[in-house]
């Protein structure tokens, strides 16, 4: 079961956001057994948020295939009609966790950490913002 965000807090969160930690709401659910959404807003300030989607894996093998379909998964949304002339479907990201990308497609950050998968979607379609935000969730995680 997925007990918490990784290590990730609602003072984590507004210090990302750059508001006082009072400030910030911890909205996050259990979604499953094995997957957490994590919602982090600042209660004044409504469009400063962030939010990821961690899904916990029984072994790295197995984050490391289901990283694999969501690439190829993206790869078949790409040739869809609605999206030709769109961007590369996924760029890869290095130094973010074991492996991480953007996908054009949705705007998000998928990123692994040994057997968790992450989806950044806060702040959303911002690339660098996700991957700051990808960044300092896997510092605040145990080694």
């Amino acid at each position: 079961m997925v007990a918490s965000c990784a290590g990730f807090t609602a003072a984590a969160g507004a210090e990302f956001l750059g508001v006082p930690p009072a400030d910030v709401k911890d909205s996050s659910i259990a979604t499953g057994d094995y997957s957490r959404e994590c919602r982090f807003a600042s209660t004044t300030e409504p469009k400063k948020k962030v939010g990821f989607q961690l899904i916990f894996s029984d072994t790295v093998e197995a984050a490391i295939a289901d990283m694999a379909q969501s690439r190829d998964n993206y790869k078949l949304a790409y040739r869809t009609p609605a999206r030709q002339g769109a961007e590369v479907p996924f760029e890869e990201i290095a130094g973010v966790g074991d492996e991480a990308f953007w996908t054009a497609i949705n705007g998000f950050v998928v990123m692994r950490r040994g057997n968790l998968t992450f989806t950044f979607t806060y702040p959303y379609q911002d690339k660098k913002g996700q991957i700051e935000l990808a960044r300092k969730v896997v510092a605040g995680m145990p080694k």
